[in-house]
């Protein structure tokens, strides 16, 4: 697609080290993709992306193994002073969640791989380049669409779920009641490492908390709110056609008034279409209730 091909080309020009115009105060900007974006990345820096055997489907927690040279970095380091450390609490095994059906087949020439997932394959999880200047990872944060996935397109879904020993952190805080995995000191990671690997001022871990619960808050209301319009659809549907298919004939001598028949049969179905309209209507004030918060966020992080 154009926009696909166009944010490849733009990826390669930003990671391109001869082009000064990608260039700030404090030298070459930094690159921090996710997901599709660690894989246009890989793409434009002349690697290889591809989808997962059989057509599968990751879906789960899996265990990543960071490099010694990554750890001892100093985004790493700053991450694990600001925001609390990994799960492990040593920063050797981070407990991450997967959602994704493609992979990367093969990274570029000047790839650094700085974590691969735990097991026999050692697949590259997380990579730079030799600049440092882009940090790529293909892991997700998002548990809520993984459990919708394996409800609702459990046949065909190949879900692979690594079980992984967890040692509970104890940082003296309230015990947060996200997923128990490292998303948040993955962010904490990101964020030092796209301003030089310091950490910004006046942030710490309860400051990820509060943004993290407020993201998952704005998650959950949308979905629910997208559950009630649908219910409601539904039930006016279902209860037209029982109305509808409920009527009498008006040809049927033993009727009523055949007058006051009709004029009920208009009301109902008038009631249905009302009800369509209204639910059409809530939909749309949903819709724009989402691009506000959306919009808030955007402005936020433009700051």
């Amino acid at each position: 697609m154009r926009w696909a091909e166009a944010t490849r080309e733009w990826c390669a020009r930003a990671l391109d080290s001869r082009r000064e115009d990608y260039l700030n105060a404090e030298g070459k900007v930094k690159v921090l993709a996710m997901g599709f974006g660690a894989y246009a990345c890989c793409l434009a820096c002349g690697g290889k992306v591809g989808m997962l055997q059989n057509s599968s489907h990751v879906v789960g927690q899996t265990a990543l193994t960071p490099t010694r040279e990554w750890r001892d970095g100093e985004s790493f380091v700053n991450a694990a002073k600001t925001y609390g450390p990994t799960l492990d609490g040593t920063g050797e095994r981070m407990v991450v969640h997967q959602n994704r059906s493609q992979r990367f087949e093969r990274l570029p020439e000047d790839a650094v791989v700085v974590a691969t997932a735990a097991g026999d394959d050692n697949e590259a999880e997380i990579w730079s380049n030799r600049e440092g200047t882009l940090l790529a990872w293909q892991c997700s944060f998002s548990d809520g669409v993984a459990s919708v996935l394996s409800h609702k397109v459990e046949s065909g879904l190949d879900a692979v779920k690594s079980t992984t020993a967890r040692v509970k952190r104890d940082i003296g805080k309230a015990r947060d009641d996200l997923p128990n995995n490292d998303a948040g000191f993955l962010i904490g990671v990101g964020r030092c490492f796209i301003r030089g690997g310091e950490a910004p001022p006046g942030e710490d871990e309860a400051y990820l908390r509060a943004r993290r619960h407020k993201a998952r808050e704005t998650l959950t209301w949308a979905s629910k709110r997208r559950e009630d319009i649908m219910t409601a659809r539904a039930q006016n549907r279902t209860s037209a056609g029982a109305k509808t298919s409920g009527s009498k004939d008006p040809s049927d001598a033993a009727a009523p008034d055949r007058g006051a028949a009709a004029a009920r049969a208009f009301t109902r179905v008038a009631d249905a279409v009302n009800a369509e309209f209204a639910v059409a209507t809530s939909e749309v004030c949903f819709l724009v209730n989402v691009n506000v918060v959306a919009m808030c966020d955007y402005d936020q992080i433009g700051q």
